[in-house]
């Protein structure tokens, strides 16, 4: 995607988004050395108390046992394996794995964001070339900047998205996360919360490339680690519905009544009701219209998520 070398606080757009990532990588390393020093130094320790749960999991895997023998261990399996690091010299790995898997979702959230924007953008300006399908080839060839359209094509008929994009633009939702003192705090802290979220974004990234075995991998890989992800499942399946229309009904909720009674019938019943039988809606007809690529992703992640989970059972 072209960028506008537009400065920020005097500096260019890359030179901005280097800085920015630095500066989170230097918040959360400061936030493990200190927390170390709490620990060391205070009765209250910043540690998570689950981290000292996955470290004393992985401690029953080193020794060959299974990580649910620790009391209170309720996670996959596969955290434990994560901090077996934690018990060979390095008690902070797991702490600093987490932080890193929180950098790479801040990265995966702009290029998601990018991703967005250049669909949209690339849609826009085949609309517009479909509407000047009679202009000759020299001018079809002018629609990357709006410097370059034809002449006797107005501005105004132009759509704002053919421009370029600031880079800044999508640092916007990076910061959001980065600089978030609770989202920086449960990685420092030794929070594995950060793993699913890591996962979930990796399936959409497949997803929109189009890789759909490899986005059925994660997502079943997501759903092992933490059972949430599978509230992603029918979104997922609706991207994947997308070029095809969809019932007119599907999504519609009672109208507002004129009549004062039937105005509080509304906000008591109609409206609560079909708004809670709107995901059942959904799924029935995801259900009767899912073609193979639907089916495909859905059985894939249910195989996957029920693969590993056998795998580490047996083990």
């Amino acid at each position: 995607m072209n960028e506008i070398n537009e400065k920020i606080l005097g500096l260019m757009p890359k030179q901005l988004r280097l800085l920015l990532f630095g500066a989170a990588a230097v918040l959360r390393l400061a936030l493990l050395v200190f927390g170390e020093w709490q620990d060391a130094h205070f009765e209250v320790k910043f540690t998570d108390i689950d981290y000292k749960v996955y470290t004393d999991a992985a401690n029953h895997v080193l020794q060959g046992g299974s990580p649910y023998e620790r009391h209170t261990y309720r996670y996959s399996p596969l955290v434990a394996y994560l901090c077996l690091p934690n018990l060979l010299g390095c008690p902070f790995f797991g702490k600093f794995l987490f932080c890193c898997m929180d950098m790479a979702i801040a990265v995966l959230i702009e290029n998601q964001g990018e991703a967005s924007f250049g669909a949209v953008g690339e849609e826009e300006k085949g609309t517009l070339r479909l509407r000047h399908t009679d202009e000759t080839s020299r001018k079809r060839a002018c629609a990357t900047t709006r410097s370059s359209y034809p002449s006797n094509i107005s501005n105004s008929s132009l759509p704002e998205t053919a421009e370029p994009y600031p880079l800044h633009t999508f640092l916007l939702p990076c910061c959001c996360w980065l600089f978030h003192p609770v989202v920086a705090a449960v990685s420092a802290r030794g929070n594995a919360d950060a793993f699913p979220c890591l996962l979930v974004l990796l399936t959409l990234a497949a997803l929109r490339s189009g890789k759909i075995f490899l986005a059925a991998m994660l997502y079943g890989l997501s759903v092992h680690v933490k059972l949430y992800p599978v509230i992603y499942g029918v979104p997922m399946l609706l991207y994947l519905q997308q070029g095809k229309e969809l019932p007119e009904g599907l999504l519609k909720v009672p109208s507002f009544p004129k009549e004062r009674l039937l105005q509080v019938v509304w906000g008591v019943f109609s409206a609560p009701v079909a708004a809670a039988m709107l995901p059942f809606r959904v799924c029935c007809f995801l259900l009767r219209r899912m073609d193979r690529w639907q089916w495909s992703f859905g059985l894939l992640s249910c195989a996957a998520c029920l693969a590993i989970g056998s795998v580490f059972y047996f083990m």
